[in-house]
């Protein structure tokens, strides 16, 4: 199906969320392992097809995960290649634009779980916080930057509020890019 479809690699996101360990963000080695263990299967069965998995990090940030300090994923067999990469839900809004939480998740990533930059793909989310409250507690009013848009047409590149929502404006596409760059990231 991959191949009628020209379809070249698969994502997989899977949060450990079946009990009150998963839920709150402690994933121990032995459900990274057999993640990482069924990232590695799928890879082998899909050949020269692309494996990724979406993973998030720590609980710095609104606790999606407030003790998630641990890697989803078995970090040495993504080193050695048994799946392709991280995709890094690290997912920051700022109203001033900072980087800094972003500075702190590449920091993490690289030098306390020691994943290769090079298999990291750092998440940008191009859909809205609602500025009004926890939105990660009950999915509301997380509008697309595609529809926010269009009530700021000619907003300015510092800019990181549109109608009361935050969203991660122009400058700070940028330092993220920038960011991404100087740290080898994909």
């Amino acid at each position: 199906a991959l191949d009628d479809c020209n379809i070249d690699g698969i994502e997989s996101d899977y949060e450990f969320g079946k009990n009150i360990l998963g839920k709150i963000g402690i994933v121990d080695k032995k459900y990274s392992d057999t993640y990482t263990n069924f990232l590695a299967n799928l890879k082998t069965a899909l050949g020269n097809k692309s494996v990724s998995a979406d993973i998030d990090i720590w609980g710095l940030r609104e606790g999606v995960y407030p003790l998630g300090f641990l890697p989803w994923i078995n970090v040495d067999m993504l080193n050695a290649g048994k799946f392709d990469y991280v995709n890094i839900m690290s997912y920051q809004w700022d109203k001033s634009g900072s980087v800094e939480q972003y500075k702190q998740d590449i920091f993490i990533l690289t030098k306390i779980w020691k994943i290769d930059p090079k298999r990291i793909n750092l998440g940008i989310p191009y859909f809205s916080e609602n500025t009004t409250g926890l939105f990660r507690n009950k999915l509301i009013n997380q509008p697309t930057w595609g529809k926010l848009s269009t009530k700021c047409p000619n907003i300015n590149i510092h800019t990181n509020i549109c109608d009361k929502q935050l969203f991660v404006g122009k400058q700070m596409n940028k330092d993220i890019g920038k960011l991404v760059r100087e740290n080898g990231l994909r």
